[in-house]
């Protein structure tokens, strides 16, 4: 099981409000879940919310907007 540190994700998200770095989260997951090449998801043993946090932890997914 990972733990990810709330702090550590709204840093890297560059926001400070959890519930807008949950929508943020949401609506990747709902990208990967449209996308066409499932091979990605299927080659994959960790849940998506694992990889889409681990995605924002690396930086990879960051807020559109600044507020």
């Amino acid at each position: 099981m990972v733990n990810f540190s709330i702090d550590e994700l709204l840093k890297k998200a560059q926001m400070d409000n959890k519930y807008k770095l949950t929508y943020l989260a949401i609506k990747r997951i709902k990208e990967l879940v449209k996308e066409k090449d499932k091979n990605i998801l299927n080659n994959s043993k960790e849940k998506l919310t694992t990889r889409v946090l681990r995605e924002i932890i690396e930086g990879k997914i960051k807020s559109s907007d600044k507020n």
